[in-house]
Order: C-alpha cells, then sequence, then structure tokens
C-alpha cells in the first residue's frame, strides 16, 4: 500500500470510527428506553443489549421497574460506555494523525497508548458493573430476594490481552520514533 492510498484509507477509518462510537451511543439509549426494540437472538448468538443476559438471569423486565430505577440501570451501563467510546475517540485520533502521513510521531504512540489503557480500564468496568447493576436492579425486592451477582468470561481475558498487546506497541512505537528523530538529526 502506498503512503497515499495509507493516508487515504486512515481517512476513511476516521469517519468509520465516529460513525461506531455514535451507534454504540444511540443503541445503549434506544434499548434503555425502548427495551422491546433490543437486538436479540439467541439462535444466531446476537446479543446487542448490555443488560439483556443480566435481565434475563435476574427475571426483571425494565418496563416494569419505577422510572428513576431504569434510568439509574441505564446510567451505569452507559457509564461503562465512556472509556470505550474514549479508546474509539483515540482511535479516531491516531487515524487522523495516520491520515497526515504522520507515522512515526510521539503523538500516534501518545495515542496508541490512550486506547489499550482506555480499552484495559473498560474490561475492568465492565466486570465491576455487573455487581453494581445486579444489585441495583433488585433493591427494591424484599430481603433475601436482592441479589448481587459476579460475572467473568474468556472474553474479557482476551480484552485484557488485546489492550496490554496495544500498550506495549504504543511502547515499541515511541521508542521507533526517538530512533527516527535521532536517525534524521545524524543525517
Amino acid at each position: 500500500m502506498t503512503t497515499d492510498a495509507l493516508a487515504q484509507f486512515s481517512q476513511k477509518m476516521v469517519s468509520i470510527t465516529m460513525l461506531l462510537m455514535v451507534a454504540i451511543i444511540m443503541m445503549n439509549t434506544v434499548v434503555l428506553f425502548f427495551p422491546s426494540w433490543s437486538l436479540s437472538n439467541e439462535r444466531l448468538g446476537i446479543d446487542l443489549s448490555l443488560s439483556n443476559r443480566l435481565l434475563s438471569t435476574l427475571d426483571i423486565s425494565l418496563e416494569g421497574l419505577p422510572w428513576w430505577q431504569a434510568a439509574g440501570a441505564g446510567l451505569i451501563s452507559f457509564l461503562v460506555l465512556i472509556p470505550l467510546c474514549y479508546s474509539l475517540f483515540h482511535l479516531r485520533a491516531l487515524f487522523c494523525t495516520y491520515a497526515r502521513r504522520d507515522y512515526f510521531s510521539a503523538s500516534a504512540a501518545r495515542h496508541m497508548h490512550k486506547i489499550g489503557i482506555s480499552l484495559g480500564f473498560w474490561v475492568v468496568m465492565t466486570i465491576a458493573a455487573d455487581p453494581l447493576l445486579s444489585y441495583w436492579l433488585t433493591m427494591l425486592k424484599p430481603d433475601g430476594e436482592r441479589e448481587i451477582l459476579f460475572g467473568f468470561e474468556l472474553q474479557s481475558v482476551a480484552w485484557l490481552f488485546i489492550a496490554a498487546c496495544v500498550v506495549a506497541v504504543a511502547r515499541i512505537l515511541e521508542k521507533a520514533t526517538l530512533i527516527n528523530e535521532e536517525n534524521k538529526l545524524f543525517l
């Protein structure tokens, strides 16, 4: 791929990344206010609602909750998305940097480092949100029926590994940038 083609591809990825961020926030908001619109199909393995699994495990319907409790659940699930959106924001900024043909730069390394850190934080928040959400959704139930669910899935381990790899590549890019700058000064 030539540098012009790479720059054009990076420019397209800037737009795609922005669309992905908006889609994630919109889908979370729509499912909160219109739970029946949740895109879920067990046979196909599709589950785009953040709380379908949790709601079915707790045998709770969002329609049956008081508005403030449903809004609180939505706020908790939205807070989990903030590090993911922050990661996508820096991915977009990274592609903007590449679109300017600035491949070996401290800016690119910083954006990549922030992507990895925020992805890791997103995974940790996702793991921490299940107990918080389960308690929040069952807090109006009588004593003995309130539940706190803890969950940890293999995909969380995979995402943590990917986040660590992105941080490692960012540090490598940072070193490569320093070497590149030294070589320019030397010549």
